[in-house]
């Protein structure tokens, strides 16, 4: 069993790259490791309807997808995926970076969940 003043190189399964990115942080012991707080803690568990976000504001929604499509671009393997989602109380427009493998993934009336910050707040009428 691990001690609070043993090295980190005693915990079993970490990658070089884990190693490198604890000592970039000054994480030595198994102590400091678990002393180490999270710079962010996102809380999922409120679910707003589309009609109550606001601009700026991160906020989690439960939805359907209306239309889901692929922007065009002018760069090479940077995919811009668009979607417009509703809910009971509107739409709004939705946009992915890098991420095709979302078209895929999402089709017409997939209920999902979506965190972010809401930008440019497009209102459409229901």
């Amino acid at each position: 069993m691990l001690s609070f003043f043993d090295p980190i190189s005693f915990i079993h399964g970490l990658t070089t790259r884990e190693r490198n990115a604890l000592k970039h942080f000054d994480i030595a012991t198994v102590g400091d490791l678990l002393s180490f707080m999270p710079r962010r803690y996102d809380d999922y568990t409120n679910i707003l309807p589309i009609a109550d976000v606001l601009n700026d504001v991160a906020v989690t929604i439960r939805v359907h997808v209306k239309e889901i499509s692929q922007a065009p671009t002018f760069r090479k393997r940077f995919a811009i995926i668009r979607a417009i989602v509703f809910d009971a109380s509107g739409e709004i427009k939705v946009t992915w970076f890098n991420q095709p493998w979302l078209l895929k993934q999402l089709k017409k009336g997939d209920e999902i969940f979506i965190s972010g910050i809401v930008t440019n707040r497009e209102r459409y009428g229901r």
